[in-house]
């Protein structure tokens, strides 16, 4: 029975970890046991009081001593932001998260238009003895209406911070059609909760919807890491960034939730929307196992672990390790071709067929760092690349006047059967004729019409042979 691959067993992680970690413990912590909550942010406290100072200054000393400056290295450990924030992921983003930008210049927009008159008759639910209109327009509307600026300035936040990296990975429309779903999702349960307890609670913001998109952020970014600001002994305006998983913040959020939801239905008065919050999180945590995130996010999740794995120094071999399954399921990563052709630089038979296939790989996709990577080995591995991208590599160098190189890429190209070979002999022609060795450029038209009749190839040798 063959072991089990990397891709095997971060399904099952993608599958477990954020149903326990951010829908099951969190869950049982906000409805028996609340205290927990605060427990956690009295060590918080005692961390802030005792143990980060001494890191900042250390770290500052230390920097310091090694030479570097010390205020820049000072300016590094605090950064002048509102504690309790997140500041972003540490994952990259694959385009511009042009969804996530517009609805913030929505509800940026509409709090500055719509006037504190309008906004409570889009509360939803809407307030008792309403209009009809106010049920199906406030249903969506009250998602983009918010009491203040700091009510407004809060929300977008957090959308840009977690809606930017997942809006990247899930799409722009999956992720409008996600986020409005999220819409109803919080407002539906709002309604069924209202009706259980028997009492009406209205409420405006995103807060329902954005809570949803931290449920599909949970699951398809579990392994995603997120800066978050410490106060520095109680400074205003003036924290400490701590990289912490994300899964455990956006739980912390979710049991809070809970806690908040479990008050309010027992009577308790509050501000804040805690049935959205929970309603908006649990429809958007499910509907990303049923759109299938979690798989997507495991096949990402194992790139991301050998890309950490590989900065440090003793993850090599495991690094290693989750390459080769990459490699196993996409033979042209680029990531970890990229890994291996320095992994194995000692290594005189695997570095240069590990560089000929970055090198065909980065042809076909980025030719900026295919001729960087080809200058770099320069006539030491020309003749492991293939014939394609030799042709490729050739054309480029043709194209910006380095004859040299271009010579010797189309000779490769020439000397192996395939359909690259008509054009890299044309070419070989005119590399010849543009060094001003014309009887050479000759030989190559003539072999060119003579081997290839009919090409077009063929045809613009015979003209070129001409001139």
């Amino acid at each position: 029975m063959a072991s089990e691959n990397a891709y095997q067993k971060e399904n099952r992680v993608a599958l477990i970890l954020p149903v326990a970690v951010a829908f099951v413990i969190p869950g049982i912590v906000g409805l028996f046991q609340p205290e927990l909550i605060d427990a956690f942010f009295m060590f918080i406290l005692f961390l802030v009081l005792s143990v980060l100072p001494g890191y900042v200054i250390f770290r500052t000393l230390y920097a310091w001593v090694m030479g570097d400056s010390f205020f820049r290295t000072l300016l590094t450990c605090l950064k002048p932001l509102p504690a309790g924030l997140p500041m972003g992921s540490d994952l990259k983003n694959k385009a511009t998260p042009y969804i996530t930008i517009t609805l913030i210049a929505i509800n940026t927009i509409l709090f500055i238009v719509v006037s504190n008159d309008i906004k409570p008759l889009l509360a939803f639910p809407p307030h008792r003895h309403p209009s009809w209109w106010q049920y199906p327009i406030g249903f969506f509307m009250h998602a983009f209406m918010h009491a203040n600026w700091s009510h407004l300035i809060g929300n977008m936040l957090f959308l840009w911070i977690f809606g930017n990296t997942l809006e990247t990975r899930i799409g722009h429309y999956r992720f409008l059609v996600v986020y409005i779903a999220c819409i109803a999702g919080a407002a539906i349960f709002c309604c069924l909760m209202a009706a259980i307890a028997g009492t009406h609670r209205s409420g405006i913001g995103a807060s329902g919807a954005i809570s949803g998109i931290m449920g599909v952020f949970a699951v398809r970014c579990y392994f995603a890491r997120v800066t978050i600001g410490l106060p520095f002994l109680f400074l205003p305006m003036m924290t400490v960034p701590l990289r912490v998983q994300a899964l455990v913040l956006i739980s912390l959020f979710f049991a809070m939730d809970t806690a908040g939801s479990r008050d309010i239905f027992n009577g308790s008065a509050s501000n804040v929307g805690y049935w959205a919050h929970v309603g908006g999180y649990l429809f958007g945590f499910f509907l990303s196992f049923f759109l299938g995130f979690h798989l997507q996010a495991a096949k990402e999740s194992v790139s991301v672990k050998a890309d950490r794995l590989r900065q440090n120094e003793f993850g090599k071999k495991e690094a290693a390790d989750l390459y080769m399954d990459i490699l196993e399921k996409e033979p042209g990563n680029i990531e970890a071709l990229t890994f291996f052709l320095d992994y194995y630089k000692q290594n005189p038979q695997k570095h240069p067929y590990i560089y000929s296939m970055l090198i065909k790989e980065l042809t076909s996709k980025d030719m900026n760092q295919a001729v960087a990577l080809f200058d770099n080995f320069y006539l030491r591995y020309i003749s492991f690349i293939t014939s394609a991208a030799a042709l490729k590599l050739g054309m480029y160098y043709y194209n910006k006047c380095e004859l040299e190189k271009s010579r010797n890429c189309l000779e490769v190209a020439r000397n192996k059967p395939g359909p690259w070979q008509a054009k890299a002999t044309l070419f070989l022609g005119k590399v010849f004729h543009d060094m001003g060795n014309k009887d050479r450029a000759r030989q190559f038209f003539a072999e060119t019409r003579i081997r290839f009749p009919g090409t077009d190839f063929a045809r613009e040798a015979a003209k070129d042979e001409q001139s």
